[in-house]
């Protein structure tokens, strides 16, 4: 990997949802701002300036994707959904063969 340059500028991205609303913020820092922490406070925003805060920071010397990074995160949420509702779905299950085979339980 290529060492960072000195004069470095990076933009810190959060883009959060609830619902279907979506949150932004991004802070720029220095490559040599040295902090444990870095505080974001996203504010309300609407899809469109969203996307048009984004095309300002996908430059062609772009470190990573942010369009890239939000469609996996998108897939992954999904993903994540799917999983819960199995996992509903299993216990479910699991309810209705206890009460089917009541004396199941003591053959564990």
């Amino acid at each position: 990997m290529a060492p960072i340059p000195k004069k470095c500028v990076f933009s810190i991205v959060c883009i959060g949802y609830k619902g279907e609303t979506p949150y932004y913020s991004v802070k720029r820092i220095n490559h040599n701002t040295r902090s444990e922490s870095i505080e974001l406070e996203p504010k309300e925003t609407t899809c469109d300036l969203l996307r048009q805060s984004l095309a300002v920071l996908n430059t062609s010397s772009s470190f990573n994707s942010i369009e890239k990074d939000q469609a996996y995160m998108k897939a992954f949420f999904k993903e994540n959904q799917r999983r819960k509702e199995k996992e509903k779905e299993r216990l479910f299950m699991q309810r209705l063969f206890f009460m089917a085979y009541p004396c199941a339980p003591a053959l564990q």
